[in-house]
């Protein structure tokens, strides 16, 4: 059994097109077609069902499938400590993120400490956390939600407060706080539902009373401050994701929800110095930040 072979019947099982996975490798659909038939002879079963240039596992390709996945992953996690073990300041920290609010001065303080080290990072649904750490795509997942699975760990960075965002001449701009009930009639802007930050402040919303009247649903949480900011209504946004927009200003909520920021790594998976170093700051980065008042973060 070889490498190759376990490389492509992985990613045909994917795929399940025969072109499409031959295109990916750069090699004909012929030589595809050989190297898995060489595995299936090497197992002693045919492990797809066929039909034409599209492919389906069949229930020896699934019995298959879990093993081939983790044996591919134990080599390149083997791969990864040995080079390591030789450059261990040249590490590689692969991070999945549902919220980017901390992470421009985490990696900037950890690339400081660490100028060789090099990041992955992508930002991925809540409902995909676990399936990535447990999959071995990914070194850590920067969460807004608290795991309870015991093969993963994780350690709470940070206690996140909901503020109000609200422009510059808004009736409510001078108050030091605001209770939901005032909200009634505002325009709002936030994220399109089935986000995680949607569905908390939602529900907490319906708890008070009150049904938030929505101008714009979005995908970007970035975006939000601006749109504030330019007048277009008020917002929701975690205390994080303040930023220095002269145009707004950052209102207390009364018996204001908050969302837990958290550190999840999946538990016997290989991390190599730099990824360690990379856990440790994030826990010292977050336990530096204060939340004042007024939404600003100092650390």
């Amino acid at each position: 059994m070889e490498l190759l072979q376990l490389r492509y019947f992985l990613a045909l099982a994917e795929s399940e097109h025969v072109s499409e996975t031959a295109e990916t490798f750069h090699v004909t659909q012929s030589s595809l077609s050989k190297t898995l038939q060489r595995l299936e002879g090497d197992i002693g079963a045919p492990l797809f069902d066929r039909a034409g240039r599209n492919v389906r596992l069949n229930a020896f390709g699934q019995a298959f499938l879990a093993r081939a996945r983790r044996a591919l992953q134990e080599l390149e996690e083997g791969r990864r400590e040995l080079q390591e073990l030789v450059s261990p300041q040249r590490g590689l920290v692969r991070l999945a993120v549902t919220t980017a609010s901390i992470l421009p001065g985490l990696l900037r303080r950890f690339r400081a400490e660490h100028p060789e080290a090099r990041f992955h990072v992508e930002m991925i649904d809540e409902s995909e956390v676990e399936n990535r750490l447990r999959g071995g795509d990914v070194d850590y997942a920067l969460s807004t939600d608290e795991t309870h699975s015991g093969d993963l760990e994780q350690t709470v960075l940070l206690i996140d407060p909901i503020l109000l965002a609200v422009p510059i001449g808004h009736a409510l701009a001078d108050r030091t706080s605001v209770e939901l009930r005032e909200l009634a009639g505002e325009d709002f802007i936030g994220l399109k539902a089935g986000f995680r930050k949607r569905e908390v402040m939602d529900a907490f919303c319906c708890r008070h009373g009150l049904e938030p009247r929505f101008v714009y649903e979005g995908d970007e949480p970035a975006r939000v401050n601006s749109l504030v900011e330019a007048g277009l209504g008020v917002a929701f946004v975690p205390a994080t994701s303040v930023r220095g927009d002269r145009g707004v200003r950052y209102l207390p909520l009364v018996e204001a929800p908050s969302r837990t920021l958290c550190l999840v790594w999946s538990r016997g998976r290989f991390h190599g110095p730099v990824a360690q170093d990379f856990r440790d700051l994030a826990v010292e980065y977050t336990a530096a930040i204060r939340i004042q008042d007024t939404g600003a973060i100092t650390s």
